[in-house]
């Protein structure tokens, strides 16, 4: 199996989260989910969540974490994605859940 390293961040402010939808060309269009990227070669983590962040949403936040780390295989693929939690202090987040 191919392995797969990735950063998830939950950007959080007043109890609401920030879900990003994927485009109609993508696959699984139309699919909710956090911010999230593989990480780059010799990325720090924390570096690579505050790119994802930063990059995927242009909200700025304080990372805590990481928060939790989850491992799943999807056809040939072997996914550990490492999940931070960002308490956003500007920007707006949309979507309650």
């Amino acid at each position: 199996m191919e392995r797969v390293r990735e950063v998830a961040v939950v950007p959080v402010r007043h109890g609401r989260v920030l879900l990003l939808q994927r485009g109609p060309a993508e696959r699984w269009a139309g699919l909710w989910e956090f911010p999230h990227s593989p990480i780059e070669a010799r990325e720090p983590l924390e570096r690579a969540a505050r790119r994802v962040l930063r990059e995927q949403t242009g909200v700025h936040g304080r990372l805590i974490g990481p928060i939790r780390v989850l491992r799943y295989s999807v056809t040939r693929f072997r996914y550990e994605m490492i999940c931070f939690r960002a308490e956003c202090a500007v920007g707006e987040v949309g979507l309650s859940v």
